[in-house]
Parts: structure tokens; sequence; C-alpha cells
């Protein structure tokens, strides 16, 4: 295909494997760039958006323990620490421990995070239908399926973002 050219890649004529895998990364690497952009124009960065999309869903007003947040985003503790200093520093979240234990600190997610988050959401979900019109609806959900077969077998294999 000649939209692989710049990237010196003749599609069909390597290791498949190897061609599933840079695709995919090179399709990763477009689209964390496009939304990238289109969220830092509110001040986030996918980071602290996906933390606050979690929040806000399954936080609720009880909030999420850090383990926790951590556990469903695929990320270390210690990344996630910077992204939780730099949310409760811009006023997006609040840290505290519960009422019985004040040691377990729970998440949660300030009225200004989710006005933001209201503010950001039909533009974020244009972003990504512009960023898959490419491909047409059978293909978005053959692919999907595709995708969810693959991450089953991480899933039954245990690997490193198991669950």
């Amino acid at each position: 295909m000649d939209a692989l050219k710049p990237f010196g890649m003749d599609i069909g004529k390597g290791n498949i494997n190897e061609e599933v895998v840079y695709l995919l990364a090179l399709i990763y690497s477009y689209l964390f760039d496009d939304m990238s952009g289109y969220l830092s124009k509110s001040q986030l960065t996918p980071a602290k958006f996906n933390v606050l999309m979690i929040l806000k869903h399954h936080g609720g007003k009880a909030g999420m323990r850090q383990g926790d947040l951590s556990q469903r985003l695929l990320v270390s503790t210690s990344n996630m620490s910077r992204v939780l200093e730099k949310l409760q520093r811009e006023g997006l979240i609040t840290l505290g421990g519960t009422a019985t234990d004040r040691r377990i600190k729970l998440i949660r997610i300030t009225p200004a995070a989710t006005k933001l988050l209201d503010k950001v959401w039909p533009g974020y979900t244009q972003r990504l239908k512009d960023l898959t019109q490419a491909l047409p609806e059978d293909k978005k959900r053959e692919l999907s399926g595709i995708l969810v077969q693959w991450i089953g077998f991480f899933t039954q294999k245990g690997g490193a973002h198991a669950r």
C-alpha cells in the first residue's frame, strides 16, 4: 500500500506478525496525538481525561481507591500518583479517607471536573467518529470483535495487564 511507503513498509512482503503489531502501534500513535491535541484545548491530557472518566462513571459519590483506579487504567501506582497530584492541584479531584478508616484514601471527582467532562464529551465523541470514518460500520464491528478476541488472549494468558 502506498500509504505505508513513508514508513518503509511493504504490506504482504514482510512478516505478518510484525506488520500487525507495527500497524497497530502506528494507528495508536496517530489516535493518541489527535486526542491529545483535542483534550489539550481544555487543559487535559489523555491520562487526566481517563482518570476523571473512570471516577465519574465508576467512583460515584463514594469515590475509588487509588489501587482500584490504577488497575482499571492499567498504569503503575507511581504514574497514577503524579496524575492525581496534578488533578488535585487543579481542583478536579479530592483525596480523603473513609468514615471508618482514615488510612484508606478515596479519590473523588469534583463538580468542576464533572462540568469540564460534560463540556469536553460531545467534541470527544465527534473526534472518535471522525477518526474512524474511513471504516464502514460493518468493518468497525469486525475490527472490534477481532480486538476483543486478541485482548482475551492476553487476559487468559495472565499477561502483565491481565485483570
